[in-house]
């Protein structure tokens, strides 16, 4: 004769399993994408731009940053870490934060007066094991450039230095933010 209580376990496992929340759709078309922006500081121009508002979830996301010099001289050296950008990320719909690190020497760089110096995005982010399991799939993801559905807005920078650090350093960071939408 059968137990009751191996029938109440699966009637349990059953009711239990029925109850698995999925994460809730996404609702994008509660955001607007602007997908270019431009600051200005000193004889500096900084562009963030996303080469469309919408592109196809798994798949990479097309962004660059240019900085050009626009002063009296024919060319400035900048002094900056690996990079003068940096893309750090913020997918709104999950709130997570993704983070943009770089190697930090210091490196120069002439800009030619009228023609800007650009870097594609390549993708970002990190994580520790301590972090959720569903932020670290979605970070690695994002780290090899194919992006899970979402919004993500780009709080973009150029972050260089001209002159000499004893004499004439003149620090820049100049911030353009711009937002795309991934889609299913």
């Amino acid at each position: 004769m059968r137990k009751p209580w191996f029938l109440l376990l699966g009637i349990s496992i059953g009711i239990a399993g029925c109850n698995v929340q999925e994460d809730p759709p996404i609702k994008l078309d509660d955001f607007k994408a602007t997908p270019a922006s431009e600051a200005v500081q000193g004889d500096f121009i900084y562009r963030l731009t996303a080469d469309d508002d919408t592109f196809e979830a798994g798949g990479p996301i097309s962004m660059y940053a240019e900085l050009e010099y626009t002063g009296d001289q024919a060319s400035i050296d900048i002094y900056h870490a690996a990079s003068p950008f940096y893309f750090d990320l913020h997918e709104k719909t999950r709130d997570f934060e993704i983070p943009y690190a770089m190697n930090e020497p210091l490196l120069v760089t002439t800009l030619v007066k009228g023609e800007p110096l650009r870097e594609d995005y390549r993708g970002s982010g990190g994580y520790s094991e301590q972090d959720p399991k569903a932020y670290r799939d979605f970070i690695k993801k994002v780290t090899d450039n194919q992006f899970p559905e979402g919004f993500y807005e780009v709080n973009g920078s150029a972050n260089f230095y001209t002159g000499n650090p004893e004499e004439n350093k003149t620090d820049f960071d100049i911030h353009a933010v711009i937002s795309f939408k991934v889609v299913e």
